[in-house]
């Protein structure tokens, strides 16, 4: 009996060491790989003005020679390296490797990370035998950190006098985005200023630029939409421009489509309150490069009503009306069947006439401003002088 007892308590002991083993195992290859930050190697990044440019010529910024002489596979070799943006800008990581062997073609990929925890998810894969690949997105201001990873599963790494290497370079395009903030998401909305421009960006990876602003008192609303492209950029997405209350009701929408660059976001009652503005594609972008600035030029117009102008003296016998209007306001009087302009100049405006006023003439004034729509017409008869 006291044998079999202990013959099913190690059996026991023998499952749970297997299963703590699994799931050890599952743990360290399900858990994302943190690496110490000091074994980072800095890398330069190379400003331009295009991202698009061909930089086949270019020199490349790391390049590392690898020797694989004492090893005989399969293996996995990591190299970690670390770049930083002063500003938004459009990145491209351009790499090219040569680890030929006789017969085996080895894997290289690409990682990318804002902090020293990287995931499964690589930017570029690659065979390790001539490649030449690139990967193009945009990223905000901050630090990143590289992990190439070169992966061999053959035991056979015999060489023919090509001693393997790879290398890579980062360059940046430099964004003009407005703010801090990221605006690709509703919490980090861009705020709209009164005749201030301010940028955003779409990108493959957020095809979503939020900007917010405060509408002050009730009337029109109107702003121009710009999208512009990194030069040489071909093809434009199609782009949705809509507007939204804070509880997220659209209550307007306009659409540019494929090959369009502008159009106008226009409400002609808009209470106050605050609302926000959304830009955004659903186009799957052809591939990496593809990417896009927004410009939103935010000189909005609240439009108000333009109060009517008042006559001061209009009697029959005089060849001249006079009254009061918003300073600056262009009033156009008719009388009977001939019309006169005049500006309210300091808020008074006067119209000579070419003929003396007869009683019981119909006066019509209305006045109109930039900014504002068209004050009612209002109606009076002339008096006995």
């Amino acid at each position: 009996m006291e044998k079999q007892i202990q013959k099913q308590t190690n059996q026991l002991f023998t499952s749970a060491a297997l299963l703590f083993i699994m799931v050890l195992a599952f743990t360290v290859f399900a858990t994302p790989l943190t690496v110490n930050a000091q074994a980072y190697e800095q890398v330069s990044v190379n400003k331009v003005e295009d991202i698009t440019t061909d930089f086949s010529g270019v020199g490349y910024s790391v390049n590392k020679s690898l020797d694989f002489s004492a090893k005989t596979g399969p293996f996995i070799d990591t190299y970690y390296y670390q770049f930083t943006l002063d500003s938004p800008s459009y990145i491209m990581l351009r790499e090219c490797a040569n680890c030929w062997k006789y017969n085996f073609n080895g894997n290289i990929r690409y990682y990318i990370s804002s902090s020293n925890v990287f995931t499964t998810e690589y930017i570029i894969e690659e065979w390790a035998e001539g490649s030449v690949a690139s990967y193009a997105s945009l990223y905000e201001a901050g630090t990143y950190n590289v992990k190439v990873e070169l992966e061999f599963t053959e035991r056979d790494l015999g060489y023919f006098g090509i001693s393997p290497y790879y290398a890579f370079s980062i360059f940046a395009q430099p964004v003009a985005r407005t703010g801090m903030t990221d605006g690709n998401s509703l919490s980090a909305a861009i705020p709209l200023s009164k005749g201030k421009p301010a940028n955003g960006a779409l990108s493959k990876q957020d095809r979503k630029q939020y900007f917010t602003f405060k509408q002050g008192s009730n009337g029109a609303f109107s702003t121009d939409v710009v999208i512009a492209a990194p030069i040489n950029w071909e093809g434009l997405p199609n782009v949705s421009v809509g507007l939204y209350k804070e509880t997220g009701a659209k209550i307007e929408e306009t659409r540019l489509t494929l090959g369009d660059n502008s159009g106008t976001l226009s409400v002609k009652k808009l209470p106050k309150g605050n609302y926000y503005i959304l830009v955004s594609t659903s186009d799957e972008v052809r591939d990496r490069k593809n990417v896009c600035t927004v410009t939103l030029n935010a000189s909005y117009k609240t439009v108000g009503k333009l109060s009517a102008p008042k006559l001061k003296s209009y009697k029959a016998g005089s060849k001249k009306i006079t009254g009061t209007a918003v300073k600056g306001a262009k009033i156009t009087v008719k009388v009977g069947k001939k019309t006169y302009t005049a500006t309210a100049k300091n808020g008074k405006f006067t119209v000579k006439l070419k003929s003396k006023l007869k009683k019981g003439t119909t006066i019509k004034i209305k006045a109109t401003k930039s900014g504002y729509t068209a004050s009612k017409t209002v109606t009076y008869k002339v008096k006995k002088s």
